[in-house]
């Protein structure tokens, strides 16, 4: 089996800069910028909303662990999304992990806190439950959006 790559964080190699992603057996690295039947998702694309910050994040498996990532502020509370990473370069979309009593069945191993200028991620959430499957995240990725989050009264 071949080494595709199938996410880039920066430059595209074809002049531009930001998140792109393929399609499953499209590798990020060859596909045209113009060849939208293989990407996902391309930052530069017109009809979606400017990313603030992209990056990665270590993680500590340890429950109760908390990781603050700063950025510049915005004039509101933006949507951040975090993902994290299985094994490197396996991004889970929706991770869980299953306690060993029914009040605690599945719950995802991290919530996120957002403000003005920062956000908070806690690892896994408030639990000293030993995540069975997948595994606890050792990184994530995450994304600042220009997206103002309603806040609740």
């Amino acid at each position: 089996m071949t080494d595709v790559c199938r996410m880039i964080l920066g430059a595209d190699g074809n002049g531009a800069y930001g998140v792109f992603a393929t399609l499953p057996g499209h590798d990020a690295r060859t596909a045209g910028p113009a060849d939208n039947l293989k990407w996902a998702f391309r930052s530069d694309w017109s009809r979606i909303e400017n990313l603030h910050q992209v990056g990665r994040m270590s993680v500590n498996a340890a429950p109760n662990n908390n990781r603050t990532v700063t950025f510049p502020a915005l004039p509101y509370i933006p949507f951040v999304s975090v993902r994290y990473e299985s094994t490197p370069g396996t991004v889970q979309d929706d991770p869980w992990c299953k306690g060993n009593y029914v009040e605690q069945a599945y719950f995802s191993p991290f919530r996120v806190w957002v403000g003005l200028d920062s956000f908070r991620v806690g690892f896994p959430v408030g639990s000293s439950q030993s995540p069975a499957s997948p595994a606890t995240p050792t990184s994530a990725l995450y994304f600042v959006w220009k997206i103002p989050v309603v806040v609740p009264a």
